[in-house]
Order: C-alpha cells, then sequence, then structure tokens
C-alpha cells in the first residue's frame, strides 16, 4: 500500500514546516496496531508505503496518520482512513 501525504497550514493552504516527520499507522478491526512507521520530509511530501502480502489476513483495517504536533490537538485531527 503506498501512500504520500501533505501537511498544509489549514488558515493560508500553505506548506507546513513546523513538522520533520509524520507517522502512519496500520491498525486491524480489533484496534490493534499493526505497523507504525514514521516517515521524514523529503522536499514537502512525505511518502511511503505499507507491504500487504499473502500472510497479512483479511479483514477491515484503518490507515492513522499524524504529526506530533498534532497530537496536542487530539485524535479528532488525525487522518483516518477505513478499507
Amino acid at each position: 500500500m503506498w501512500f504520500k501525504a501533505y501537511l498544509v497550514n489549514a488558515d493560508t493552504h500553505k506548506p507546513d514546516t513546523s513538522s520533520c516527520a509524520v507517522y502512519v499507522e496500520l491498525i486491524n478491526s480489533k484496534d490493534s496496531l499493526i505497523v507504525r512507521q514514521k516517515i521524514r520530509n523529503k522536499k514537502g511530501v512525505y511518502d511511503g508505503g505499507i507491504l500487504l502480502d499473502e500472510t497479512t489476513p483479511e479483514g477491515i483495517y484503518t490507515v492513522r496518520a499524524y504529526t506530533n504536533w498534532m497530537r496536542n490537538a487530539g485524535s479528532d485531527f488525525f487522518y483516518k482512513r477505513q478499507f
């Protein structure tokens, strides 16, 4: 699974340089953390991937992404997507 993240200031929509890393997590349907990756900034873009191989059980998973700065505001501000 490949992903790419851009951090922008919500007011100005300009790149936000306050965070040097984005944390991306894969969580299973039992709310257990499967993988956590720390992705570093590469010229304003954060990109990476999580390997889902043949041994990964079928089911509903959630991808969650956040910065340390976002953790201060609570998990309501995290990116979350279920698949």
